[in-house]
């Protein structure tokens, strides 16, 4: 709900200038727009949670929480997780430098 307090003023000005729209107090507004963000993280979730077992994914996190087995996969797999963490950034750099020109002053208001 704090991320809500903090985009709040932000969100009450760009809605005081659509007319004729109702006066809403300022803790809905904040409540009304985490709402989408909870819904979509919410739904993900459960996504997760219903698909990994049949897809073979498996969570290192919940694995050390339940005092991981001597032979864990985790240290195996901890380089190449770094390694494509740090291309998908690289990657991810690039196409942003790639399209900046294209998309001009949009690129700049975050």
């Amino acid at each position: 709900m704090a991320l809500g307090a903090v985009l709040a003023p932000g969100l009450r000005a760009e809605v005081e200038q659509i007319p004729g729209f109702p006066e809403v107090p300022t803790p809905l507004l904040a409540a009304l727009a985490m709402l989408q963000p909870t819904l979509l993280l919410a739904s993900g979730v459960l996504a997760g949670v219903l698909l990994a077992p049949r897809l073979g994914l498996r969570s290192h996190l919940a694995a050390c929480a339940a005092r991981m087995p001597a032979g864990s996969p985790f240290p195996r797999e901890l380089p190449l997780a770094l390694v494509l963490g740090v291309a998908n950034g690289v990657a991810l750099a690039g196409l942003d430098m790639a399209f900046a020109p294209a998309l001009g002053n949009a690129s700049q208001d975050g």
